[in-house]
């Protein structure tokens, strides 16, 4: 007798094993995986690659109808709550940094530059002419980004990128003066550790901003990055 239920008991084994094999065999395939877009977000710093958000930036279109002129970006500095960006900028780049009494911590009289370009260490105190030793530098220049795109911007749009934070820097007089308006193509900074954060930066500015970029920078742009 247990020989026997043995054996039926083997039976009905083999006999599940052979239909769940024919109906495994009778079921579609699984669906490949769905694939998404990429999607690159400039903003999100973790996630940002500069060379495949470079390759998104367009190239330039029509040229603007009219000149360059500085006052297109709105006259002098903006205020947010208080505080002129100068100040601000001041503030956030410079080492021990000290403020003017009743200015609730707006109007920096004393600090010291340490240039994100070329390294040099600028002491910095309020007044005439010394404040000019530390000037504020916009990374993307007003005047290329006119000509790429800002043209066709509002009056107030051209005003919150002259004084968006993220694309100005506090420099030394004489890196920013050597660096005028040029772009990437013609001028890079000269301490060669600053070339990686510089480009990205570059690059990120244009892409928030929906800027374009010629062939000339593109290329520039791209060789750093290649060795960062």
């Amino acid at each position: 007798m247990k020989s026997l239920r043995l054996l039926a008991i083997i039976v009905v084994a083999l006999v599940g094993f052979v239909v769940a094999n024919h109906d495994r065999d009778q079921l579609p395939a699984p669906p490949p995986p769905r694939s998404s877009p990429v999607s690159i977000d400039a903003s999100a710093t973790s996630n940002y690659a500069p060379l495949a958000v470079l390759a998104m930036i367009p190239g330039p279109g029509e040229a603007p109808a009219r000149a360059y002129e500085r006052n297109e970006f709105g006259s002098g500095w903006g205020t947010t709550k208080g505080c002129d960006t100068r100040n601000r900028i001041l503030a956030r780049d410079l080492d021990q940094p000290t403020f003017k009494p009743g200015t609730q911590n707006c109007v920096v009289t004393s600090g010291t530059l340490i240039d994100p370009y070329a390294g040099d260490v600028v002491a910095f105190t309020k007044g005439d002419p010394s404040s000019m030793k530390v000037q504020i530098d916009h990374r993307v220049p007003l005047a290329l980004a006119w000509e790429h795109g800002a043209s066709t911007w509002t009056r107030e749009q051209r005003k919150a990128f002259a004084n968006d934070e993220t694309n100005l820097a506090a420099t030394a007089q004489a890196v920013n003066r050597e660096k005028s308006a040029d772009s990437p193509a013609d001028w890079q900074p000269p301490l060669p550790a600053a070339r990686c954060t510089y480009a990205a930066d570059w690059v990120k500015t244009l892409h928030t901003w929906k800027l374009s970029i010629d062939s000339r920078d593109r290329r520039a742009l791209t060789k750093t990055l290649r060795r960062c």
